[in-house]
């Protein structure tokens, strides 16, 4: 089999592919707020929080939870597991993004602290805060200072390592944290410490999802015990919690029919509005005509419509789009249908 030749014929139909697919590729940019860096401690975190910020601004939850997988990050930012990972710890530790297990299944939502946001923010313009830094800086500073005393070879391999390690105690602090909070809310509602941890580090899936359904289930005379059975029997949702969720997927169908109904209201009043400058106009080149003419079109208009007219079927918006016709085949212009 012979070597692609650029040089060859074949090159100019791949050059138009590649401009084709890059037109496809280009066609969707994200924004991306510098300032945003400055605030969770480097380009990932402002890269995380200006889509986080955008989907903020979208999401039908009244209190501003949206709900990403790993995968969604991934596709709009680019960014990887360990760069998503590094990007939340650090906007986390700054009081900026808020996180929460909810659903059936479990499913991880989040939210953007807008007040301490504008502080942060407010507080880097005064300068009376300085640039927090992430791990990974504080990681790569501290095997720059090891290498001016130990050798030239010194950075490459702290930072190999430093790398490799920071990313496994990432990713399990990361589990830690959401462990934790389970745990918490398990314990605040009564249960034994020791008995609901080793159950929920057991199906912390089950036990979310149970922690979510507790609130509405009723007659329950020992929360504690009933949380830690419901984990460890994967109780069935109780109805409350059932119609809630049927009552959120009825709001938002409704907000979506709403949200449809306003675009068709708003494409009709931009249509008319369209009608009424374009009436103008003609009017303005009918005014135009030297009258002998105006008078021509006046009477064409009468004797088209004037079959109908005296049946009572025409109203005056058709005489009106009928006039308009007449001005434009004068004109050379196209017709309404």
């Amino acid at each position: 089999m012979s070597d692609f030749n650029p040089r060859t014929s074949d090159a100019e139909p791949t050059r138009a592919l590649v401009a084709t697919d890059l037109k496809e590729l280009l066609d969707r940019p994200i924004a991306y707020h510098r300032i945003f860096a400055r605030v969770g401690g480097g380009p990932l975190a402002g890269i995380f929080l200006s889509q986080a910020i955008y989907w903020s601004q979208r999401t039908n939850d009244p209190d501003g939870w949206f709900y990403k997988t790993r995968g969604d990050w991934f596709l709009e930012t680019e960014l990887t597991r360990r760069h998503q990972e590094t990007a939340r710890r650090n906007l986390r530790q700054v009081g900026v993004l808020e996180e929460r297990l909810s659903g059936v299944p479990a499913q991880l939502y989040f939210r953007v602290n807008l007040g301490q946001l504008q502080k942060l923010i407010t507080d880097l313009l005064d300068g009376k805060k300085s640039v927090p830094a992430s791990r990974a800086e504080s990681a790569q500073q501290e095997g720059t200072k090891r290498a001016n005393k130990k050798g030239a070879f010194a950075p490459a391999i702290k930072s190999e390592t430093t790398s490799e390690n920071s990313s496994e105690t990432t990713s399990s602090s990361e589990e830690e944290e959401i462990l934790d909070s389970l745990i918490k809310r398990a314990v605040e509602i009564g249960a034994n410490k020791k008995r609901v941890e080793a159950a929920i580090r057991a199906n912390p899936i089950e036990a979310a999802k149970q922690l979510d359904f507790f609130p509405d289930r009723e007659n329950i005379k020992a929360p504690g015990a009933a949380l830690l059975t419901a984990i460890e029997q994967s109780w069935p949702p109780p109805p409350k919690a059932t119609e809630r969720a049927a009552s959120a997927a009825d709001r938002a169908q409704r907000a979506a029919q709403i949200q449809k109904a306003q675009s068709n209201k708003d494409a009709e009043k931009a249509r008319e509005k369209s009608l009424v400058e374009e009436s103008k106009m003609l009017d303005q080149l009918f005014a135009d005509l030297p009258e002998d003419e105006r008078e021509e079109l006046i009477e064409q208009a009468k004797r088209r419509t004037a079959p109908l007219a005296a049946l009572g079927r025409v109203p005056k918006a058709a005489l009106d789009a009928e006039r308009r016709n007449l001005q434009r085949r004068e004109m050379g212009l196209p017709v309404d249908d």
